[in-house]
C-alpha cells in the first residue's frame, strides 16, 4: 500500500504544514518492481510492507510524535499508523523509534527526531590509522533556510567516490543520524537489543521532447517521473549501529535482530552506500 500526496501545499509551508491544505490524491496497491507510478508535483508515502488500513481524505500526512511505545496513544498520521503495525509485528520489543523525511525539520532536527548530523564522520578501523569519511548525501534544505526546500522521499545516498587521494576505498555516500537518546523509554537501564528498519526506492525519469527535426519530429512530451520498488538490500548498501558515539560500528540487516553485550541509552545509525548508483531512503526506524 502507498499513499501520493500533493506536493505544492507541502512544500510551500514553513514548519509542519496545514492538514486542511495537505491533499492525498490517491491510495494505491504497492506494486511490483518493475512497475512505476507517475509522481509529477506528488510524492510517496510508503506504508509498511503487508499492512492495509483506512485512509480518508481527513487523514494526516505526518507524524506528531516520532516514538510510539505499547499500550501508547497512536497519533492519527498515516506515519504512525504504519509504524504501529511494524512495532506490533514484533512484540518482543516495546519501542519503536522512526523517522519519515517528510520535512527540513526530519533532516537537520535536533536527536529528538533523528535527524542527520552533518557535523559528523563515519570512522572506518579497518586502515591504521583509522579513515574518517564525511557525510554524503543528496537532501532538502536545513532548517533556519528561508524556504523549505526538503522533497519527501528523495533524501539519497549518493555512489561510492572512488577518486578520493589516500583513501584505502573511497568514499561512499553516508547518511549518519544524530545520537538518538531512549532512556526516556527504557530508563537509565537503557537497551542492549536492536533492530533496524528501512525503506528504499527507485526514481526514474523520462526525456523532455520538444522536437520539429529528425526521428523526433512533431513530439512534444514532457519529463515524467516515475517511483518505483526497488530492491531493500541492494549490494552496495550497508546499515551499521553504533552504541558508542560512532568509535565502533555493528553492521545491522534490515529487521534482524542486533544485540550488543552491554545496555545503552544512546544509538546512532548510519546508512552507508559502496555502490554506483544513488539509493533513496524513504524512511527508518528502529525498534528496541
Amino acid at each position: 500500500m502507498r499513499v501520493i500526496v500533493d506536493a505544492k501545499e507541502f512544500l510551500a509551508s514553513v514548519g509542519l504544514p496545514d492538514p486542511d491544505k495537505i491533499r492525498i490524491t490517491q491510495v494505491e496497491k504497492t506494486p511490483a518492481q518493475a512497475d512505476g507510478t507517475a509522481i509529477n508535483g506528488r510524492f510517496v508515502v510508503p506504508v509498511i510492507e503487508g499492512v492495509d488500513f483506512s485512509v480518508t481524505s481527513s487523514s494526516s500526512v505526518w507524524p506528531i510524535s516520532n516514538n510510539e511505545s505499547v499500550g501508547a496513544v497512536i497519533d492519527p498520521d498515516i506515519n504512525s499508523q504504519s509504524f504501529a503495525y511494524l512495532l506490533a509485528s514484533f512484540p518482543m520489543y516495546g519501542y519503536l523509534f522512526f523517522n519519515p523525511f517528510l520535512t527540513e525539520e526530519d533532516i537537520s532536527g535536533a536527536p529528538s527526531v533523528g535527524g542527520v548530523d552533518f557535523t559528523k564522520t563515519f570512522r572506518f578501523n579497518g586502515t591504521t590509522p583509522p579513515e574518517y569519511w564525511p557525510v554524503r548525501i543528496q537532501t532538502g534544505r536545513e532548517v533556519g533556510v528561508p524556504l523549505p526546500g526538503l522533497m519527501p522521499t528523495h533524501t539519497a545516498l549518493l555512489p561510492l567516490n572512488a577518486n578520493v587521494t589516500g583513501a584505502s576505498v573511497g568514499h561512499p555516500g553516508l547518511l549518519i543520524t544524530q545520537e538518538i537518546d531512549i532512556s526516556a523509554y527504557t530508563g537509565p537501564a537503557g537497551a542492549d537489543d536492536f533492530m533496524v528498519y528501512w525503506r528504499l526506492l527507485d526514481f526514474t525519469l523520462t526525456d523532455d521532447i520538444a522536437s520539429d527535426y529528425g526521428a523526433t519530429a512533431g513530439r512534444n512530451e514532457p519529463a515524467i517521473r516515475y517511483v518505483k520498488e526497488t530492491d531493500q538490500e541492494p549490494a552496495g548498501l550497508q546499515v551499521m549501529l553504533s552504541t558508542d558515539d560512532g568509535l565502533h560500528w555493528c553492521s545491522a540487516g534490515r529487521l534482524e535482530p542486533v544485540a550488543f553485550a552491554a545496555r545503552t541509552t544512546k544509538v546512532r545509525i548510519a546508512f552507508l552506500n559502496f555502490g554506483a548508483s544513488k539509493i533513496y531512503l524513504a524512511n527508518w526506524a528502529l525498534l528496541f
